[in-house]
């Protein structure tokens, strides 16, 4: 049973600050906070068919995104596979994740990292937060909280011009979809999870437009055939006109594939 989220922070103070090594997947060999090395992080099984995803996409020299980087094991993925001649900025408005997201990338060093205290909406300012329930739902919206925001325009202007962006913002994602499509260039990429069935009717609208290839995840499609409900965030990929893949190999992946997750 997962414990309430004001019991993990009481209980994790004791721990947090003592580094383990990932022991297998993507980010093996670095080293990781024993006091949120549950849920797979540690054995690195954590979401495996969709991490593998993600490292076959990102390509050594992209200016990744995190958008919504909770405590950074998709941050310290990319920063391996974008290299020393790319980037990554993870941004994560969550001071509870942003405190192991930040220590996550200081233990590994990872100089290619810029870490944002703020999330990804419509426009500049602060919103309210929720933080009183699952670490990994944190909402927008709601709760007592007050975090700051920024449009993608805006981050842009200070980290400069995306290649790939990563969207997990609960729900936050049909805000932003189209400013963050009008930033990637011809051979950028985006990878989002989608909180609504309205939000992947935007995504493919979007995207399509734009001359995007879409590839659904397995999941999402399984979505797709239901009747109602949506008890989920599947997610869905789009890459630029110029971006150099092969749909085809990647559909092979398991995350793409009809068995897959």
């Amino acid at each position: 049973m997962r414990l309430p989220l004001a019991l993990r922070r009481l209980t994790s103070r004791v721990v947090r600050r003592v580094p383990v090594r990932i022991r297998g997947g993507p980010n093996r060999g670095l080293r990781w906070s024993l006091a949120a090395a549950g849920r797979g992080f540690w054995n690195g099984s954590f979401e495996a068919d969709r991490t593998r995803a993600l490292a076959a996409l990102i390509r050594r020299g992209d200016r990744f995104w995190d958008g919504g980087a909770h405590q950074g094991y998709v941050t310290l993925l990319a920063s391996r596979r974008v290299g020393a001649e790319g980037s990554v900025t993870a941004l994560e408005p969550s001071d509870y994740n942003r405190w192991y997201l930040e220590r996550h990338v200081a233990w590994n060093d990872l100089g290619n990292v810029r870490v944002l205290p703020v999330a990804l909406a419509g426009d500049d300012g602060r919103r309210r937060f929720d933080e009183t329930g699952s670490s990994v739902t944190f909402r927008m919206g709601r709760g007592g909280e007050r975090v700051p925001v920024r449009s993608p325009s805006t981050v842009e202007e200070e980290v400069g011009t995306p290649t790939f962006v990563k969207l997990d913002i609960e729900g936050g994602e049909t805000e932003i979809m189209e400013e963050v499509l009008a930033l990637l260039p011809p051979d950028g990429a985006a990878f989002v999870a989608l909180h609504s069935p309205e939000a992947d009717r935007r995504a493919r609208e979007l995207f399509s437009a734009a001359g995007f290839g879409l590839l659904a995840s397995a999941r999402l499609r399984r979505y797709r055939r239901r009747e109602e409900g949506w008890p989920g965030d599947p997610d869905l990929v789009a890459l630029g006109p110029d971006r150099a893949a092969d749909p085809a190999e990647l559909r092979r992946l398991p995350f793409f594939s009809p068995g897959g997750s």
